[in-house]
């Protein structure tokens, strides 16, 4: 073989090689670019998914410090924290939107945008701190409003039956010290003080009662009225006479009578003077005490 011919092949070999590494050099390039790609593009997803996650986050942080867009009871969580809060979040939301026209090839922009995020997390684990001190306290302050509620409760419902109790024993002793009379008489006399049946002869009405005893009853003056009904049931009053009060109103009486009670037993007697013409007939009278009824009778004339 000549010399011009080994050059040639040489030549050839030399070509083939250089081709060959020329190849292999590009198609290594090619996949490194490649993989630089699937590496931005993975990094830059990852960030979008912290994003995401962070938005998620301060979403869930906002909604702990309120109930249904109300503030938490109790007053414990701050006009400022919310709008500190709903302030980073919107800086998460626009890094979001930044984040999506960003190319994944702009490698200096995409580690700026992942350095904000990283500042971001930074700021949300203290504010996470802030607002589960702030639940904490509210949770306690809450247990402590309900106790503070049941003991209310429980105090005005002692007090109703407390209240309820005094009403009971007042009326029972209202009831208690209430003046009982027996032995109630009435009877027309003469001048002369004797029981008479002729209307003519007739010059006083006399009432006679007793007041039994009754330890329970207040000691003092006591005032009796008497109330004198006649057959036509018109009520037999003198131009003098005045009223007293019976169920909550002022009524008159036909003749009254003052006496020092000290809880024993009294007998008492009042005498109606007749001035008018008396007709025959049922005579109705009832006797009062401290605003009741205490006793009630009928005669004949």
């Amino acid at each position: 073989m000549s010399k011009r011919n080994i050059i040639v092949i040489a030549g050839c070999i030399i070509a083939l090689l250089c081709a060959g590494f020329f190849w292999l050099y590009r198609d290594q390039e090619q996949r490194a670019i490649q993989e630089r790609k699937v590496l931005a593009d993975l990094h830059k997803e990852a960030i979008q998914e912290q994003l995401a996650n962070l938005s998620d986050e301060y979403e869930s942080q906002y909604n702990k410090l309120t109930i249904n867009g109300r503030e938490m009871p109790n007053g414990m969580t701050g006009d400022s924290l919310l709008i500190e809060l709903s302030r980073e979040r919107a800086k998460v939301n626009n890094l979001l939107d930044e984040l999506s026209k960003v190319k994944s090839s702009n490698a200096k922009q995409i580690a700026h945008l992942s350095k904000q995020v990283a500042t971001l997390r930074r700021v949300l684990k203290s504010y996470v701190v802030q607002i589960d001190s702030l639940h904490r306290t509210n949770q306690r302050l809450i247990a402590e409003n309900q106790k503070v509620k049941k003991k209310y409760e429980r105090v005005t419902k002692e007090v109703k039956e407390l209240t309820s109790e005094k009403e009971n024993l007042k009326s029972i002793v209202s009831l208690a010290s209430k003046l009982d009379i027996s032995s109630i008489s009435v009877f027309p006399v003469n001048k002369r003080g004797r029981k008479t049946s002729r209307i003519s002869k007739m010059r006083h009405i006399k009432i006679a009662f007793r007041v039994a005893k009754n330890i329970t009853a207040n000691v003092g003056m006591k005032n009796f009225y008497v109330r004198i009904m006649t057959p036509r049931d018109e009520l037999l009053r003198k131009s003098n006479a005045g009223t007293f009060l019976f169920e909550g109103e002022q009524i008159p009486y036909s003749i009254s009578r003052s006496i020092e009670y000290n809880g024993e037993e009294t007998d008492i007697e009042l005498f109606w003077t007749i001035e008018e013409s008396l007709e025959k007939g049922t005579y109705r009278l009832q006797i009062f005490e401290n605003g009741s009824i205490i006793g009630k009778t009928s005669f004949q004339l």
